[in-house]
């Protein structure tokens, strides 16, 4: 699969080319300016394919992850089968510990979300409201209810998969959140096919993120949508410096910046 990303290297070049300048002088090679800057280029050519790589690997995962759930049956996405289906969200976001979320977002307004507390690293992602041994939890906003907000649930899990909190539910746990209203579920049904979202604050983990969403393949008017935390796309990125200035950064097909070693410069302050 082609990702709809591309790798931008940026580099005080003039200190790149310095540097490599003395690497050759070194060599007693004796070279023209244009095969210096070629070698010079060749560091940053090589940066960035291993960003490439290693964005690919996330973003790849993301995009199966994706691809399996959107073709299950169109039964599955029901608010009725809730709790079925974030069964299944779940599988997907287990085999995959740098995915933060598995989600869908209903043609009637419903949103039914599994999310991975635990991060690729190990440990436990801060997530407000979640106790401290729940290492995943389960999110689900129903339709509509009569104007007055819609009903929210959570569930939360430990290691061994065992529910660790009551089912939270009742008036103060109405929600104003319409996933029909956010770009990336607005996006990937105007293009219907495969979106990687711009970077945003993800309302749950209050850390950026983006999201690669499809619409469903038996239920199209459904979308299926995959959270990766900014903070471990920036982590291929900060690996990755051409040189001692050099900066890898990733784009989207609208050119707006992903992943950046430092994500507070590419933060869109957007609900999820």
């Amino acid at each position: 699969m082609r990702l709809p990303l591309r790798i931008t290297v940026t580099t005080a070049f003039a200190v790149f080319t310095a540097a490599t300048i003395l690497v050759v002088a070194a060599l007693n090679y004796i070279g023209s300016r244009d095969a210096i800057i070629e070698t010079a280029k060749t560091g940053i050519v090589k940066s960035a394919d291993a960003a490439e790589h290693g964005i690919e690997r996330l973003l790849g995962r993301a995009f199966l992850a994706a691809d399996t759930i959107a073709t299950l049956p169109a039964d599955m996405f029901d608010w009725d089968n809730r709790e079925s289906l974030l069964g299944i969200l779940t599988v997907s976001l287990k085999a995959s510990p740098e995915i933060y979320g598995v989600f869908v977002g209903l043609r009637d307004g419903s949103f039914i979300q599994a999310i991975n507390l635990m991060g690729p690293d190990g440990k436990q992602r801060k997530v407000e409201g979640m106790p401290d041994d729940a290492v995943t939890a389960w999110r689900a906003i129903g339709p509509a209810a009569g104007g007055r907000g819609r009903p929210e649930q959570w569930w939360h899990f430990d290691e061994d998969n065992n529910r660790i909190s009551p089912l939270r539910a009742g008036a103060s746990d109405l929600s104003t959140y319409d996933p029909r209203t956010r770009p990336w579920f607005i996006d990937a049904q105007k293009k219907a096919g495969a979106v990687v979202s711009d970077a945003y604050i993800f309302s749950s983990l209050k850390k950026p993120g983006i999201t690669v969403a499809e619409p469903l393949d038996n239920a199209p008017e459904n979308t299926v949508g995959i959270d990766l935390s900014l903070d471990d796309l920036a982590g291929v990125t900060a690996r990755l410096s051409p040189g001692e200035n050099g900066v890898v950064a990733i784009l989207n097909e609208s050119a707006n910046v992903l992943a950046y070693p430092d994500p507070a410069k590419i933060l869109k302050d957007t609900g999820h």
